[in-house]
């Protein structure tokens, strides 16, 4: 769909190391990455896979934001992130260095905000996306002036203290309604999707419980798919409709200090996990190690070793290594952390 495209376009600077979360804010799509201690100055990463090496480094503001990105191996690729005064991103510059073909590419990312902070525009390239609000500053809708003949349409709806707990999105292919209930805490506890398209529907239905200390401790999924059936002449077949059901969950696990400890996941009546992730704890010499073992599938294995001796106990170095169970190739990543 062009709207998953677009939001994987907008969203290509958020990152996955644990050094950073992403915080976005209600009505205005607005992103900033940013780390959660504003000490980390820098990380920087050497990848190691089949005999090749790339590596990525991100420097950080003393405020903590994300200013430049750089990702190296058979090309150059390197972002770079500009704020406003009031630490809103203006703009990101995205270059491309093909080392193999000897071509430089650019791209551009501006956003504009309105008087209230809530994001106004945003350009890609040169394609304009406007945000339009209500008064109650509820998103309405994404304009798109640019596309003078697209029929994608985004809806918004939230309830009386901003919550959003409505989503739909349709262009010439699907149409994608959410739905999303919170607890008394504000927390979410259901999420609806439904998709529909010719020849059938999908629908997922998320149930989130939490522990006494208010963690997640389970995440039940209920899946249907529904197809219809079609005679020779591309008609549907009157009174027809196949559909296959799909139960599965996650269970989280935490120690007594909040730590989260293992994480499975099961799908049907199985009672062999599909996912499982075990995280331990050690520590010596007053420094803390944790190791997180992944196991996906059938062959599907990661280690991750992340080594707690930055200043003030933060993750100084982590080890990444991935491996395909019957198979020699590995996969390693070491991310070392500078601090102001």
């Amino acid at each position: 769909m062009k709207r998953i495209v677009q939001l994987v376009a907008v969203l290509l600077f958020t990152l996955t190391l644990n050094a950073q979360y992403t915080e976005r804010f209600p009505l205005s799509d607005e992103v900033k990455v940013f780390n959660k201690t504003n000490k980390i100055a820098s990380v920087t990463a050497a990848v190691t896979s089949d005999t090749k090496t790339s590596t990525l480094f991100e420097q950080f503001d003393k405020n903590g934001m994300l200013v430049y990105k750089r990702q190296s191996g058979s090309n150059i690729r390197s972002y770079t992130y500009k704020y406003d005064k009031k630490l809103r991103l203006t703009e990101i510059i995205d270059s491309t260095n093909d080392l193999v073909f000897n071509k430089i590419t650019a791209g551009f990312i501006t956003f504009k905000y309105h008087d209230n902070g809530l994001l106004k525009e945003r350009n890609l390239d040169g394609k304009k996306i406007e945000f339009v609000f209500d008064k109650t500053q509820n998103k309405l809708a994404e304009k798109y002036p640019d596309e003078e003949e697209s029929t994608t349409v985004l809806d918004y709806y939230y309830d009386s203290v901003l919550r959003l707990v409505k989503e739909f999105a349709k262009d010439e292919e699907v149409e994608e309604t959410i739905f999303i209930e919170y607890d008394n805490l504000g927390r979410e506890v259901k999420m609806l999707l439904v998709s529909k398209y010719t020849g059938g529907y999908d629908s997922i239905t998320t149930i989130t419980t939490y522990n006494a200390q208010g963690l997640i401790e389970k995440e039940s999924r209920h899946k249907i798919n529904g197809a219809m059936l079609f005679n020779d002449d591309g008609t549907v077949e009157e009174g027809s409709l196949e559909v296959s059901v799909t139960d599965s969950y996650w269970a989280y696990e935490y120690d007594n200090k909040g730590r989260k400890t293992r994480i499975t996941a099961f799908e049907g009546t199985s009672v062999k996990p599909l996912y499982e992730e075990t995280h331990t704890f050690a520590t010596a010499n007053n420094i803390e190690t944790e190791t997180i073992i992944t196991v996906s599938g059938a062959s599907n294995r990661s280690e991750e070793v992340i080594i707690y001796n930055g200043p003030k106990g933060l993750k100084g170095e982590s080890t990444l290594k991935d491996t395909r169970l019957g198979n020699t190739k590995e996969s390693s990543t070491k991310y070392t952390y500078t601090f102001y």
